[in-house]
């Protein structure tokens, strides 16, 4: 799943699972999370974006921000791969 926030856009999610998420956050931009389940989780924030997870479980982490831009992850579990 690939989320995109761009501009000043606001993204708000009660519980996301999925099996790859891809969350992109630039300009002015807030993605507020509050559970994500995926085995792969990519954040990337740019600008002054900020990219707000509660909690977080995940095999894999990949998290890169550049800018003024802020990313939390309140509570970050990991988990096994799933097999394909």
């Amino acid at each position: 799943m690939k989320l995109n926030a761009t501009g000043s856009s606001d993204i708000s999610i009660e519980s996301l699972t999925t099996d790859e998420s891809q969350i992109d956050s630039s300009g002015l931009s807030d993605v507020k999370i509050e559970t994500l389940n995926s085995d792969v989780v990519e954040i990337q924030a740019s600008g002054s974006a900020d990219v707000e997870v509660q909690k977080a479980k995940a095999a894999q982490f990949d998290i890169r921000s550049s800018g003024l831009g802020d990313v939390s992850i309140k509570s970050k579990e990991r988990s096994e791969l799933k097999d394909g």
